[in-house]
């Protein structure tokens, strides 16, 4: 957070706009998938000061994991690239496909994959295979699945800018670690709601997860318990659970891209802002707990993601499903 920092790892301002999908609401979009070209949106955030301590510590390699379509191993195979760390993925499955977009782009960038069987890949927290990976690869810094770090709440803190800290009165983000969400609840004010809407079925677990980040930074479980009384977790728009890209899923993308010209990701900002707009449109009146009010000042971060619609697209085309528009 300081100016040798940040010109090492520049982040510019990113746009925001208003749109009008639903009249009624009085929401902003803040772009950060136009952040950068391939370590977009939050993933950006969050690799910052891991890839900072990285190049402080001496360590010459960025290890990390994900899956078959992972934005996480995207962005780090691409800031590795771009930083000058070779850089490594763990992925999940033995028989994944090493020619899909995402891992194409990832091995284009230079990152080293090696496929896991899922057993070994549910190993990723225990610390004997940390070891492990650590006498096979030498000085490379163990980079968690999407970044779930307390470097990468860091990163996250600095979403919204520090003169805006009482300005909104809600923010919306979708999730799936809760690294982005603790770092908006960090960074805002006692009178901000943030909403998390979680991309994987069973997302309850969120705000466990949120309170344990929020723990690194605040060491008080009283103060953890106020930051967690300005949560929301909404957990019924996950369309199956993480990963899962359904038909109307697909048709409120493109319905959306259509009328506003801002494409969505279909694993995260996608069915975030589906469950929005469902909100609104159904709603029979204020409720606090559903969703922000209408006319509310409020603050939804696009997260980025875009890379992963070749994949999806690939994936339904086989299936002779239909397509999302938005190409990249």
């Amino acid at each position: 957070m300081n100016a040798e920092h940040d010109s090492f790892f520049p982040i510019a301002d990113p746009p925001r706009q208003s749109f009008d999908f639903v009249p009624t609401a009085r929401w902003v979009i803040q772009r950060d998938d136009q952040l950068h070209r391939f370590i977009s949106g939050n993933k950006l955030r969050k690799l910052k000061y891991l890839v900072l301590k990285a190049k402080e510590d001496g360590h010459d390699t960025l290890l990390t994991f994900g899956g078959a379509f992972s934005n996480h191993l995207a962005a780090t195979a691409a800031a590795g690239s771009e930083f000058g760390f070779k850089t490594i993925g763990i992925v999940r499955g033995e028989e994944v496909d090493l020619d899909n977009p995402t891992l194409a782009l990832c091995l284009k960038q230079g990152m080293q994959l090696e496929r896991v069987s899922r057993s070994d890949y549910d190993r990723k927290f225990d610390e004997d295979y940390k070891d492990e990976l650590n006498r096979r690869f030498g000085r490379a810094l163990l980079i968690p699945e999407g970044g779930a770090h307390y470097l990468g709440v860091n990163g996250c803190i600095e979403i919204i800018p520090k003169s805006e800290r009482d300005e909104w009165e809600h923010v919306v983000v979708p999730g799936g670690t809760g690294t982005t969400a603790a770092g908006l609840l960090l960074s805002t004010g006692a009178d901000t709601t943030v909403w998390v809407y979680s991309s994987l079925k069973g997302g309850d677990f969120l705000r466990e997860e949120i309170g344990n980040l929020l723990y690194r930074f605040l060491w008080d479980r009283d103060a953890v318990n106020e930051e967690l009384n300005r949560l929301r977790v909404v957990t019924d728009y996950h369309f199956g659970g993480y990963g899962q890209v359904t038909d109307e899923l697909v048709e409120f993308l493109n319905e959306f891209y259509r009328e506003t010209d801002i494409p969505l990701d279909p694993i995260y900002t996608g069915k975030m802002m589906c469950g929005l707009v469902d909100a609104l449109r159904n709603d029979e009146g204020p409720d606090p707990d559903k969703h922000p009010p209408a006319r509310a000042r409020t603050l939804i971060i696009h997260t980025g993601g875009l890379q992963g619609i070749a994949g999806i697209n690939a994936r339904r085309k086989s299936l002779e499903r239909s397509l999302i528009l938005y190409q990249g």
